[in-house]
């Protein structure tokens, strides 16, 4: 199970422009994504993708998978967009249009115009480089109820959900020392699914 607790709004207001992301995150090349953080568990990316731009290779070196893992639900604001999935079907995306996309893809600009678009699905994991993620285990913390509840992230937005959780189902006492016990028992995602492929 994975979870993502996005950061609280710095005025936990209702609105929040996108012309002042808290993240922005480029790509290899051809483009970039502005991310804001909305709350607990909603992050909203607008990505820019310029004429010339693939995933295979402007993100691809970036999340060091084999296709796209991320989910992406949004609306196209310009231009047009190809999606090809792992099982071969293709798909255009085109300004004006909602989309949903689901993991296991590549991608590409069409045409000589950027293309746009608003991700209110996908925004919180992608282009984001393995390493950078971490995991917690509840089967690393031996407990009565046999929890075994992993939460995977990037590594503040785990601290906070292991510390939610940790009160909320195993009883703890929120405070530096419950955050500290946890942050111990972070592993970098990546290492994580190599010793899980080697065992398998």
């Amino acid at each position: 199970m994975q979870f993502h607790f996005g950061m609280e709004t710095q005025n936990k207001g209702f609105s929040k422009n996108l012309s002042k992301p808290d993240e922005r995150r480029e790509f290899r090349g051809h483009g970039r994504l502005d991310v804001i953080h909305m709350g607990r568990d909603t992050d909203v990316g607008r990505g820019l993708f310029q004429p010339g731009w693939r995933w295979s290779n402007d993100v691809r070196p970036i999340a060091e998978t084999r296709s796209c893992q991320v989910a992406h639900l949004g609306y196209a604001l310009k231009g047009s967009m190809t999606i090809r999935m792992d099982s071969g079907e293709e798909f255009r995306i085109n300004a004006g249009d909602a989309f949903q996309i689901p993991p296991g893809h590549d991608a590409w600009v069409e045409g000589n115009e950027a293309c746009e678009l608003i991700d209110v699905g996908g925004a919180a994991e992608y282009a984001l480089a393995q390493e950078t993620r971490k995991v917690i285990d509840c089967r690393d913390f031996p407990s009565e109820n046999k929890c075994s509840l992993t939460i995977a992230g990037n590594e503040e937005d785990v601290l906070r959900a292991g510390v939610e959780h940790a009160v909320s189902v195993h009883g703890h006492k929120a405070g530096p020392e419950l955050r500290e016990m946890l942050r111990k028992g972070l592993k970098d995602e990546g290492e994580v699914k190599k010793t899980q492929q080697k065992a398998a």
